[in-house]
């Protein structure tokens, strides 16, 4: 007695073609796999993890909205949380990092600007930041967990209302070379 093999188009038996389609689907997620695993790597080494992991840097900033007084008007605000630049800003000698995390507010108020300015003296005073020695209606304040990195604020009059803006160092790298 003969026993006759069946075939599939091309003179390959059912067997062996489902063996090499197993064969190329676990190549094929192989490669897959070694290919995401390596992006993944060079993201990560060309771009660490945060600007401000937690959000710890940004809470100390908006600590200076407490220099706003009460029945104040809010006319803008507006927060940088450490965008990445990469190639620094595309200026000669720039490097890649993360651009300072930055906070600000303008404002208008009714109350007298000496009462103003007290009550925002006050307010930070209160948070723990300390009168910056190097400029007037300035304050710094040690950043929690770091190696001394400083969060700075400043207050600032004018004919249109009032201004405080604060800026903290980003966690990770820092940009170069950017205005």
């Amino acid at each position: 007695m003969a026993v006759t093999a069946v075939l599939e188009p091309g003179g390959i038996s059912p067997p062996r073609r489902a063996r090499q389609e197993r064969r190329f689907v676990a190549l094929l997620g192989a490669a897959l796999l070694a290919l995401v695993t390596v992006a993944g790597v060079v993201f990560w080494q060309t771009r660490p993890p945060s600007a401000d992991p937690g959000g710890r840097r940004m809470t100390v900033l908006h600590e200076s909205k407490q220099m706003i007084p009460p029945g104040a008007v809010v006319l803008a605000h507006e927060q940088g949380d450490g965008v990445w630049e990469k190639e620094g800003c595309g200026l000669p000698g720039a490097k890649d990092g993360y651009l300072t995390l930055s906070y600000g507010v303008q404002f208008t108020s009714t109350t007298s600007p000496s009462v103003v300015l007290a009550m925002a003296q006050d307010a930070m005073t209160r948070q723990g930041w300390a009168p910056d020695p190097a400029g007037l209606l300035m304050w710094v304040k040690v950043l929690a967990g770091t190696h001394g990195a400083r969060a700075t604020a400043s207050f600032i009059t004018g004919s249109g209302g009032y201004e405080v803006h604060a800026f903290a160092p980003p966690a990770a790298a820092a940009a170069a070379g950017c205005p």
